[in-house]
């Protein structure tokens, strides 16, 4: 629902350090792949599981982080989001907040993060020929067409 891909593929292996899912986009000319991760809490809830995340964030070198919880959030947890500020995206010329909280409840609702859109990009293949082969050139072919 979040379009984040799980850690370690469809069969989880070994710990996942704070981490089950992550998003990731290229949003400006360097081509780098930048991370949006994504964490996943049942249970209670309290402004130090933000401050969690913002130090996975950090140690995993990611830009954004996006927590889905069956819990709304509270006064002090979203104290917390709003301290770890903004994310520019230079390619979409925006501020996406570095850190969100969506419930179950929002997302079933159709409630979607706000995330730089997946813009997937590819280097053009080279050109490869067979050695001494030659294109044929194109006039003549159709005379008879």
């Amino acid at each position: 629902m979040v379009r984040a891909k799980p850690i370690g593929g469809k069969e989880k292996k070994g710990a996942d350090r704070g981490i089950d899912g992550v998003f990731t986009f290229v949003d400006d000319t360097t081509g780098t792949m930048k991370r949006c991760l994504v964490q996943v809490k049942s249970g209670h809830l309290s402004s130090a599981t933000i401050r969690d995340l913002v130090g996975t964030l950090n140690r995993e070198k990611a830009v954004m982080g996006l927590l889905v919880t069956l819990e709304p959030s509270t006064a002090p947890m979203r104290q917390e989001v709003a301290e770890a500020g903004d994310y520019f995206s230079p390619g979409w010329n925006r501020e996406y907040s570095k850190l969100q909280v969506l419930t179950i409840a929002e997302l079933l609702a159709g409630k979607k993060a706000d995330l730089p859109p997946m813009r997937a990009t590819f280097a053009r293949a080279g050109r490869m020929t067979a050695p001494g082969h030659r294109q044929p050139a194109l006039a003549g072919l159709f005379e008879n067409a």
